[in-house]
């Protein structure tokens, strides 16, 4: 699907109720199939002729706690995959609604969102915080989406606003790099300056905190393809695998897939502190043969070596 204009043409209103969950938007059983074989099921079990109807630019409605339930990407996922342009609620499920964000979907708190019917015509502005109903000419107010949010769901989501943002910079980095000299003395002791964070990584530290594995199993890793835009990595517990953005000196690591086993309390709190440190990540640089992720603020949030 590509980005969403943050006003819509008109498209028809599906309705539903309050505490819509992400196992009715992406049913569990299906969860092993790509995202097109999952958008054919969604919303079935509350319309089983939601999927086969929907249209694009079309609007899904609810009532409160909308996208309750498991962080699922796909439950947004699949609404994008059928076109939907926006979906409006009274309130959003926390997560969810990050989720659309991240995917480039809409989502809009109308506190009189009960006032839409079905089949309602639908005109969405999701930037003025305004919904236009052309079937009973009414319009309702919704919360505004910030102007930085607003920028990302237009550029089709998280990944793809990164990637614009950052490709800006590419060549003043690029130029930048090419005058770095390391060291000292002549052009042969000079090292290459080094332009990816790629390879396997071996975490040495996560939020300030080092692992003791050697009692649970493998040490923590990173395994990096900048130009694939992957990552994948063992947190000492779990496995996961997701996108990556490498621009220059900027990163930033996307939602992962990951396994969900239980592991000793050590373990499993070093794996959180791995992942917030991911999330929070947004530059990287080499400290002789160490990598490291910093944030905003530039503190170091993980330390990595490579293995020996």
């Amino acid at each position: 699907m590509g980005a969403v204009a943050m006003t819509m043409k008109a498209g028809k209103a599906w309705v539903f109720g309050d505490n819509v969950d992400t196992d009715a938007l992406a049913p569990g059983i299906f969860m092993k199939f790509d995202i097109e074989e999952i958008a054919k099921h969604c919303l079935e079990s509350l319309d089983p002729a939601f999927a086969s109807g929907v249209k694009p630019g079309d609007v899904v409605v609810g009532g409160d706690n909308f996208g309750m339930g498991s962080s699922r990407e796909q439950a947004p996922a699949a609404l994008r995959q059928l076109g939907i342009a926006a979906v409006v609620a009274k309130s959003f499920a926390g997560l969810f609604f990050r989720n659309c964000v991240n995917l480039g979907l809409a989502p809009l708190e109308c506190a009189e969102a009960g006032r839409i019917r079905a089949g309602d015509a639908l005109v969405v502005d999701a930037v003025a915080g305004r919904i236009e109903n052309r079937t009973t000419g009414e319009t309702l107010a919704c919360e505004k989406i910030p102007p930085h949010l607003a920028a990302m769901i237009a550029d089709g989501g998280l990944l793809p606003h990164l990637r614009r943002k950052l490709a800006g910079r590419r060549a003043a980095i690029a130029g930048l790099l090419a005058t770095c000299v390391l060291g000292a003395g002549d052009a042969a002791s000079q090292q290459p300056v080094r332009t990816t964070p790629d390879g396997d990584w071996r975490v040495l530290e996560a939020d300030g905190r080092a692992p003791a594995f050697e009692l649970f199993g493998p040490r923590p890793s990173l395994r990096i393809d900048a130009a694939a835009g992957r990552v994948s990595g063992y947190t000492g517990v779990n496995q996961f695998n997701g996108p990556v953005v490498v621009e220059g000196e900027s990163v930033r690591f996307g939602p992962a897939a990951m396994t969900h086993r239980a592991g000793p309390q050590p373990a499993m709190e070093f794996e959180n502190a791995m992942l917030d440190a991911m999330q929070r990540a947004e530059t990287w640089r080499i400290v002789g043969s160490t990598l490291e992720f910093l944030d905003a603020d530039g503190a170091t949030r993980m330390r990595l070596g490579p293995f020996s």
